[in-house]
């Protein structure tokens, strides 16, 4: 008789590392959730931090903040001709 494998759970994952870390007051955008930790999309993330009570906040911030952020924990380089202080990328925290 072959026994099945039991499987195993998933108690740790980007999402919720994710989550830990914004809720340590870190500001978060789209490109640290999908760069650092691996997380696609953070409006669902978002939307249910919201539905639980926490006040994520909000601020519309050129990509160059974000970049300069990113670079501490992976190397990011940006195409030339993108003017990245012009771009705007949204971030994220939680308000205490």
């Amino acid at each position: 008789m072959i026994k099945k494998p039991k499987k195993m759970l998933v108690k740790y994952g980007n999402s919720s590392a994710l989550k830990n870390h914004i809720l340590t007051g870190e500001r978060v955008s789209q490109i640290d959730a999908l760069l650092i930790f691996g997380v696609q999309s953070i409006t669902k993330l978002i939307t249910l931090m919201r539905r639980d009570g926490f006040n994520v906040v909000s601020e519309t911030v050129p990509m160059i903040r974000v970049l300069r952020r990113v670079n501490k924990y992976c190397h990011v380089e940006t195409p030339k001709n993108l003017p990245i202080k012009e771009v705007y990328v949204t971030e994220y925290w939680v308000r205490k």
